[in-house]
């Protein structure tokens, strides 16, 4: 993906983008499908566009097998969460347990509020990485309250 022009409006605020869009039919934006889908289902007139995969070369619908299957990229991204490394180590049963619930439960948690889920692969490489951490700072990841579940 190239240089993005300089002659557009910035905004980090999804709503003003889907206003700008819709109120210019040659207008492009760029925002979460899944908060697109919510709107759609309201009676919105906004439509996606296929985007060429840095995968194969084809094009693809922001629909969400392309999305977890990976061929819409390079637009598609994951949902990240961040914890204090600090906090861990002081708390960690607390935090890596809140954490746990967290990857147990975000299939759930992501469709609630119109974001595609987390590939089951996802959820392992996510709970792999949380015990490396736990064993980073000396902890059992097998001593947490809130026990792992792979999908």
């Amino acid at each position: 993906m190239g240089d993005i022009r300089d002659d557009y409006s910035p905004t980090s605020q999804t709503d003003e983008i889907w206003d700008a869009v819709a109120d210019n039919e040659y207008a492009l934006g760029w925002g979460g499908v899944g908060h697109l889908r919510s709107l759609q289902e309201q009676g919105g007139t906004l439509k996606t566009v296929e985007v060429e995969s840095d995968t194969d070369g084809e094009f693809y619908p922001p629909e969400e097998q392309y999305i977890e299957g990976g061929e819409y990229s390079p637009l598609a991204r994951p949902l990240f969460f961040y914890f204090n490394h600090a906090e861990l180590e002081e708390r960690p049963d607390l935090i890596a347990s809140f954490a746990r619930f967290y990857i147990n439960n975000q299939h759930e948690f992501a469709t609630t509020v119109d974001f595609y889920r987390a590939t089951d692969q996802d959820i392992v490489d996510n709970h792999d990485q949380l015990d490396s951490v736990l064993e980073e700072i000396g902890e059992d990841p097998d001593e947490i309250t809130v026990e792992r579940q792979d999908p």
